[in-house]
């Protein structure tokens, strides 16, 4: 349990604006902030977060209260798990009553360990989105992005980056910067043989977020190149995803998450999660107005994801690639239902769980290429 003084110091440092600030748009009007409800649908803002008295007020629904309470309403957060997160968030030390030295030191030990891994990710990224927005227009990387809907602002938006061709970017820069074996550890480099490596190469590198916002791991998405013998050798696969590590644990992590409920006012009793496979389906239906919309970061859904949705939503919509006729040698035509008995299968996991559950189909399409259609129609 918690010590009482540490929460103490916690709230002590938890500032309401800085908290209300990482999942939801708030403007200064004075000494105080205001915006729309995150707690509710509205189209004039009467949300209002008031820094003398440390809270937040909706003037249209109800909710109020303190830092504390918000990631409780926000996030469905237990009181510990709020404490928690404050504590990691201020890099505050938690103290716990009872507490064995040996306890303490194993606490202290994995802290470490996730501050060092959560830096090699975050250095890893840093190059590869510098290394992409140094490319100019022509080059594969960007023309692939432009090819899925992309713009230079857009992939911004997204965090985007790339692994080039040259497998030694971030382990030779790696060496030197103290982040080496954080990096082996998650996996964004690996060793064989004696010899290191990048693990992505001719990749777009795609972040990847918990709920709370924090960077945790990274996928990449193969570039066709038109080059028959380099595609098979980089792009066999077309996403590849790291290795779980003490940060990043793939079965119990959606991503888009965080950006889905904090994109705009997220209704638990209203909005949909919509569940698809690729990280770029994601994006596409986010920016097409599927906000809800989420991937499995690349494993079968599980039943920490369908918990994890079940926090956020009382609704899904199962989408995946829409079932594709094809015509064989003798003219007879087949429906391909693969992604659809992919998504099937998953029913009694989500209902055990209270969730209401939609099976969508497009036919002969996936999510990402239904979105850019809907996109184009706007245009």
């Amino acid at each position: 349990m918690i010590t009482a003084d540490c929460i103490s110091k916690v709230k002590d440092a938890s500032l309401i604006d800085d908290v209300v600030g990482r999942f939801t748009t708030i403007t200064r009007k004075g000494q105080n902030f205001t915006g729309l409800c995150p707690f509710h649908n509205e189209k004039t803002p009467s949300f209002h977060v008031n820094i003398v008295k440390q809270s937040y007020k909706c003037f249209g629904c109800g909710k109020s209260g303190d830092a504390i309470k918000f990631l409780m309403e926000f996030n469905k957060y237990t009181y510990p798990e709020a404490i928690k997160w404050l504590a990691e968030f201020y890099n505050i030390a938690l103290e716990y009553e009872n507490e064995t030295e040996e306890s303490k030191n194993k606490r202290e030990k994995l802290k470490s360990e996730k501050q060092k891994q959560s830096e090699a990710i975050a250095f890893a990224h840093n190059l590869y989105s510098t290394a992409l927005h140094k490319l100019d227009d022509k080059h594969p990387g960007w023309q692939y992005l432009f090819k899925r809907g992309f713009t230079r602002e857009k992939a911004m938006e997204w965090h985007l980056g790339i692994a080039t061709l040259d497998n030694k970017v971030i382990s030779s820069n790696g060496i030197n910067s103290g982040h080496y074996q954080g990096l082996l550890e998650t996996g964004v480099i690996k060793t064989t043989d004696g010899i290191t490596k990048d693990f992505f190469c001719n990749r777009i590198i795609i972040p990847i977020h918990n709920a709370n916002g924090k960077l945790i791991s990274l996928a990449g998405r193969s570039i066709p190149s038109g080059n028959k013998a380099l595609d098979e050798k980089f792009g066999s696969t077309k996403y590849l995803n790291l290795c779980d590590s003490i940060i990043y644990q793939k079965k119990e992590v959606l991503f888009g998450l965080y950006q889905a409920i904090t994109a705009k006012a997220f209704s638990y009793e209203k909005n949909r999660i919509n569940v698809v496979e690729g990280y770029l389906d994601v994006i596409s239906c986010q920016e097409a107005g599927a906000h809800g919309t989420v991937g499995t970061c690349g494993t079968s859904i599980t039943e920490e994801q369908i918990k994890l949705i079940a926090k956020y939503s009382k609704y899904v919509n199962l989408w995946q690639d829409g079932n594709k006729t094809s015509t064989d040698e003798n003219g007879t035509k087949k429906v391909n239902r693969s992604g659809e008995d992919s998504m099937i299968k998953y029913l009694p996991e989500f209902l055990k769980h209270d969730l209401t559950v939609y099976v969508i189909d497009t036919p002969g399409q996936d999510p990402d290429e239904y979105a850019q259609e809907f996109i184009k129609s706007l245009k």
